[in-house]
């Protein structure tokens, strides 16, 4: 017996201690089961429930389902695919942060009559999951399991989605945008003609009670038009904005100390050197001219060489001395920027981290003093950007750039309009979203660790422009978004937006005049006998088209770009579904509104012609059907899948009961990241 202890001595002890280990789970487990039971922990609204066996099952089973690959070489999405996606990657998405949903989508399938066959569960595992099989028996009946669920939930969406129909009326709009150019006459009335200091109107300033409603209904929303709820895409809420400072390399200042490194003399030897050893890369754009051979009386006109076949295809070095020269140069400009480059980030690298280390955590502006740093100034300080150019150009010949944005918060758009900088881009983005994003103050506490966060004075990774500078900048100041916390903060942008708004409905009832006015008579007669409106000018009429609803660029005669132009080209592609006057020969008109840009348009339907490309494919009825049920789909998988919406349809109710929340434990300062 001692033989054996000793013999299987280690043997023994992983015996133990698996014993142990389970000793230990399985009081947890029963805990949480409910002392041994399988408590009710959510009911549905007929009365059905649910216990926790069964969610925990049908979460592990969805965990299940998300590490197997089905497919194969083919498959919907391009060879093997995660089997989950069966359902669309959304919805596994959403299923993902949501792991109840799987039993609820699963119960709800049977309600609507969804029954999975045993054939069709063995048919997926032996044609999809090729390999993926396991060999016991228990976690085959597992598996069984798990894809019978995700069959359910598909068979029980394609039943749901069955109903969904494209109308008459939707399909014969659709046909008509897709497969038709239209042309229309418009009538353009400015609002900016219709302000007070352009007009005999004049309109009363606005009065508090009237700021204060504006600033009570917009302080919280971003500028953005919303057609419905905000078409003029009031909005007063502050962006992410920063200020920064930033340090510049520029790749011009570097190859002149590159060319000032050697005489013209010595340049002009590399050169030829150069040209000598890469003759290939210099090649003749003229072809070789035959030579002529020496003159004979016996030769009844000139004879040429066979030389011409062999004659020089390379250009003379007089003509590619500058080409030459700069392919020596350039490598070498590089060389020296990444050289720059380096130094600048081994230096503000290592006194980033001294400044850290006295200050600590950065994310906010700290008026704490910082010490002095390796250039003799506090690191927090544009002073200490201006030393550190001064050191690199005592060091390299090269005098960086440097500049700071100290003076006022921005956000997004206004660091775009940055002469410069402005445009740069590097691994984290461009700097525009990068400096608004990825800001620490900006970003979410669970992905403060992230390597792109920037810590307030923390060095940026390298960023170029499109003539190759080099950049790094530093956050001085993050401001997240927030809404202004009185109206007297953008008084002047709210009594802008109401005497915009105001001089917009004067627009607009004009063209209303109009509008009316040419149903009786047609637009061009309408027109015609407009009487003269300030800035006292006969309005005109203009002809816009042929043209499709997916217009790219612009259109000529119509100052729009961009969303205005999407939304001048729908509203035009309406006259389509709008019923013309009843008198002979009427067309539709209606008014086209861009509150944003400021305009409104009377606008009658001139012409409709078929589209040209369209006449090659035939009928395309089938094919636009098919593209609007596939975009109901989406919608409605979106909606389906949702884990709020089933909880609804259900009728799903919690019984759990509220566990106790742990305080939560300060964050550590993040460490800061490598620069290159």
């Amino acid at each position: 017996m001692y033989r054996f202890l000793q013999r299987n001595n280690k043997k023994l002890l992983a015996v133990f201690a698996a014993f142990l280990m389970i000793v230990f789970i399985l009081p947890t487990t029963f805990d949480q089961m409910g002392g041994g039971q399988n408590p009710v922990l959510a009911k549905l609204g007929d009365g059905e429930e649910l216990h926790a066996a069964e969610l925990q099952a049908a979460e592990q089973d969805w965990q299940l389902l998300g590490n197997l690959r089905a497919g194969g070489g083919g498959g919907a999405f391009g060879g093997a695919y995660p089997l989950v996606y069966r359902l669309g990657p959304a919805a596994a998405g959403e299923i993902q942060n949501n792991p109840r949903l799987f039993i609820l989508l699963q119960r709800e399938a049977k309600r609507l009559g969804i029954t999975v066959s045993a054939d069709r569960v063995n048919d997926l595992i032996t044609n999809e999951l090729q390999g993926q099989t396991p060999n016991d028996r228990q976690s085959r009946e597992r598996l069984y399991r798990a894809v019978e669920g995700l069959l359910l939930v598909e068979g029980g969406f394609h039943r749901a989605a069955s109903v969904i129909k494209v109308s008459e009326p939707a399909l014969k709009h659709a046909l008509a945008q897709q497969t038709q150019n239209i042309t229309v006459s418009l009538v353009e009335f400015p609002a900016s003609n219709y302000a007070p200091a352009t007009g005999p109107a004049t309109a009363p300033a606005a009065s508090a009670e009237q700021v204060k409603s504006q600033f009570d209904k917009y302080a919280s929303l971003s500028p953005q038009v919303d057609p419905k709820n905000n078409p003029f895409g009031f909005g007063y809420r502050y962006p992410n904005r920063v200020k920064f400072q930033y340090l510049s390399i520029p790749r011009d200042a570097v190859k002149k100390a590159v060319e000032a490194s050697k005489s013209d003399y010595e340049w002009e030897v590399e050169a030829q050197k150069y040209y000598l050893q890469n003759q290939s890369q210099f090649p003749t754009t003229k072809p070789a001219e035959p030579e002529e051979a020496p003159f004979s009386l016996t030769a009844t006109r000139p004879a040429t060489t066979q030389a011409a076949a062999s004659a020089p295809t390379t250009r003379p070095f007089a003509e590619v001395r500058d080409d030459a020269k700069n392919r020596i140069v350039t490598p070498e400009v590089e060389r020296r920027v990444n050289d720059i480059q380096n130094r600048v980030a081994a230096i503000i690298a290592a006194d980033y981290l001294a400044y850290r280390n006295a200050v600590g955590s950065t994310s906010q502006p700290t008026t704490a003093a910082a010490p002095a740093s390796s250039l003799g100034v506090p690191y927090n300080s544009y002073d200490y950007l201006q030393r550190l150019a001064q050191k690199i150009q005592a060091e390299q010949k090269v005098l960086p750039t440097v500049a700071s944005f100290d003076d006022k918060l921005r956000g997004t758009d206004e660091l775009k309009a940055i002469e410069h900088i402005g445009g740069t881009f590097g691994e984290d983005g461009d700097f525009p979203d990068y400096a608004t994003s990825l800001a620490e103050p900006f970003v979410p506490s669970e992905r403060q660790d992230d390597a792109a966060v920037l810590s307030l004075f923390e060095p940026s990774r390298p960023m170029r422009d499109n003539a190759n500078n080099v950049y790094l900048f530093r956050l001085t100041a993050a401001d997240p978004a927030h809404a202004p916390a009185s109206p007297a903060e953008v008084a002047d942008a709210i009594n802008k937006d109401l005497a915009a708004a105001a001089a917009y409905e004067r627009a607009k009832a004009e063209a209303t005049k109009l509008l009316d006015a040419g149903k009786q008579s047609g637009l061009k007669a309408a027109t015609a006998s407009l009487s003269p409106i300030p800035p006292a000018t006969q309005r005109s009429m203009l002809t816009v088209g042929p043209f499709p609803a997916e217009v790219r660029g612009a259109l000529p005669g119509l100052d729009l770009k961009d969303d205005a132009l999407a939304a001048f080209v729908r509203g035009a592609f309406e006259l389509l579904s709008v019923a013309p006057p009843t008198r002979d020969g009427a067309k539709p008109l209606a008014l086209i509104e861009l509150p944003k840009q400021g305009k409104v348009y009377v606008a009658e339907l001139a012409d409709v012609t078929p589209r040209a490309q369209m006449a090659m494919f035939g009928d395309p009825k089938s094919e636009v059907e098919g593209r609007l049920r596939q975009e109901l789909l989406q919608l409605f998988q979106m909606e389906w899948f949702n884990f709020e919406n089933a909880k609804k349809r259900l009728g799903y109710a919690s019984t759990e009961p509220e566990r106790p929340r742990e305080p939560a434990t300060p964050a550590s300062p993040r460490p800061p990241r490598p620069l290159l």
